[in-house]
């Protein structure tokens, strides 16, 4: 086996696991913006 070739497919591996993680987690963060949101307005209606 070529050690090049499986650094090289590593390397592939972590960064799309990276860009997976950042994904949801942007996602996630997105969700919880959302969700504090709609409580803020419905704290104001029931205001």
């Amino acid at each position: 086996m070529n050690p090049n070739r499986v650094l090289k497919s590593f390397n592939v591996i972590h960064f799309y696991v990276a860009f997976l993680m950042i994904y949801v987690f942007k996602n996630e963060v997105i969700m919880i913006q959302k969700r504090s949101l709609t409580a803020h307005h419905l704290c104001h209606i029931l205001n």
